[in-house]
């Protein structure tokens, strides 16, 4: 029985042999397909992202925080007894708080005691003042510009 076996195994071995190399010597004979080397391919366009312009906010002009001050001024010439006004203009670039000076001093800048002394701005809205704007009787007179330490940098007078 042991034999049968072995002979069985053994001419299956045989035969799958001879197909492999029957099918080999087939495959040989066949027409093969060309490959193209290359074939033009439609790539799909890139899409375009639109992006937004990062924008800055800018700081305004000189002039224009002089014209928007004065604007106010005419307006709100009379301080009604108080001694600050914080954010006078809360549509504007710009945050402006008037300041009025303690009697003492604010007699050496104008002895009308309805006027205000001082604006300070905040030019970018960050929280930190950039600029002083003095008033002597009641009209913008000097700029002092600051650093992020409060200091005087630079002075301008109108």
């Amino acid at each position: 029985v042991f034999g049968f076996f072995t002979v069985l195994a053994a001419l299956g071995i045989v035969l799958g042999a001879v197909k492999l190399v029957s099918s080999c010597d087939s495959s040989s004979k066949s027409t093969q397909v060309p490959i193209p080397t290359s074939t033009p391919v439609a790539t799909p366009p890139v899409p375009t992202v639109l992006q937004t312009p990062v924008v800055t906010p800018t700081q305004p002009t000189t002039q224009e925080v002089k014209s928007a001050l004065e604007n106010w001024l005419n307006t709100s010439g009379d301080r009604h007894g108080l001694m600050r006004q914080n954010d006078i203009l809360p549509n504007a670039k710009f945050r402006a708080t008037a300041i009025r000076f303690k009697d003492v001093d604010a007699v050496k800048f104008s002895n009308d005691t309805r006027q205000w002394s001082q604006f300070r701005l905040d030019l970018n809205r960050d929280g930190v003042e950039d600029e002083k704007w003095l008033l002597m009787n009641g009209k913008i007179h000097k700029r002092e510009v600051l650093d992020a330490r409060g200091q005087t940098t630079s002075v301008h007078y109108f």
